[in-house]
């Protein structure tokens, strides 16, 4: 049920911006930004589910509690920089939305060393 009120509130709330944007162009970046805020706590809750269900992964195949977090810090990143770049392009600043973009990936690229560094690990323990 919850998709059809996030759906809801972000259809209402670009109609709301279309219709404010040539009186009140303020207006609309509040609008959208209060929407997108919405959506991202609607995303927030939901996000526990699923790290629920990577804890039970994690008791399965003994990976470390490092990985996962590892894992949720990628999901949450690019997320959020998401977000924040659609919000500059929708502005029209999308050369600050592209850095944003890359920022993102070399990010996600160095904190995704750890686990790199163990798969090479692994995959050296069973050729050697």
């Amino acid at each position: 049920m919850g998709i059809f009120k996030v759906i809801a509130a972000a259809i209402i709330g670009v109609l709301l911006a279309n219709i404010l944007k040539n009186a009140k162009s303020e207006l609309t970046i509040m609008i959208t930004g209060g929407v997108s805020i919405l959506i991202l706590f609607y995303i927030i809750s939901g996000l526990s589910g699923i790290i629920d269900e990577l804890k039970i992964l994690q008791s399965y195949f003994t990976i470390s509690g490092k990985y996962i977090s590892i894992l949720i810090k990628v999901i949450g990143i690019s997320y959020i920089t998401q977000l924040a770049a659609d919000i500059c392009r929708d502005n029209g600043y999308s050369a600050i939305a592209g850095q944003l973009e890359i920022f993102c990936k070399i990010t996600i690229a160095g904190l995704s060393m750890p686990i790199v560094i163990a798969l090479f690990e692994v995959v050296t323990k069973c050729v050697g």
